[in-house]
């Protein structure tokens, strides 16, 4: 038995409607993929660039705390040799301030500013104290810190997940297997941290 064949008509049915809608939507996951590609990478350069001068910012605090170390054990010697190491400390600590203009936020350079008068209060002969200096690269050291986003007796900032993972794992292995707390063995931690990561 043969069954009658409906005539289907190109006219009844709309076929562009399909190609259209894949073309639209593959045009909009481009348009997404290309957005979210741009807004990452701006966001990354954007860190790179507040990262950048990280290591010099440290650098410099680090020449200001042995400037100071210098100026302290040198006081009350031959007063020659005080005045020649002073001046002789003066133009990197100056080149260091005006490095940190460069390269550091506003509050940073005002503290190293300060930290620079400070400084030159105390040459030999100048009734400098040493009280404000160290205050001064203490409010310096805070300043850093606050910028760097470094906190006081923490883990670095910049630690991975995996490598939380990893430590938290060692840290139940040491205490359940009846080793104590993890902080007392740091060669075994090293150990393990050799076959776990």
């Amino acid at each position: 038995m043969f069954w009658p064949v409906a005539v289907v008509t190109t006219a009844a049915v709309p076929w562009w409607y399909v190609a259209a809608l894949a073309g639209g939507f593959t045009l909009l996951g481009a348009i997404l993929a290309q957005a979210g590609s741009y807004l990452i990478a701006g966001r990354k350069n954007r860190l790179d660039d507040a990262r950048r001068f990280d290591a010099d910012v440290i650098e410099i605090y680090v020449q200001f705390s042995e400037a100071t170390d210098v100026v302290h054990n040198n006081a009350g010697g031959d007063p020659d040799d005080e005045r020649k190491v002073f001046w002789d400390l003066v133009p990197p600590v100056t080149a260091s301030v005006q490095r940190l203009e460069l390269i550091g936020s506003r509050e940073l350079y005002r503290i190293a500013e300060r930290f620079r008068i400070a400084f030159l209060h105390m040459a030999p002969g100048d009734s400098g104290d040493m009280i404000p200096l160290v205050d001064t690269l203490e409010e310096l050291r805070e300043q850093i810190r606050k910028d760097l986003r470094i906190g006081a007796g923490e883990r670095p900032p910049l630690r991975t997940w995996r490598q939380r993972r990893r430590d938290a794992y060692i840290d139940r292995y040491l205490e359940t297997n009846d080793l104590g707390p993890a902080w007392l063995y740091p060669w075994r931690r090293w150990t393990i941290k050799r076959y776990v990561g």
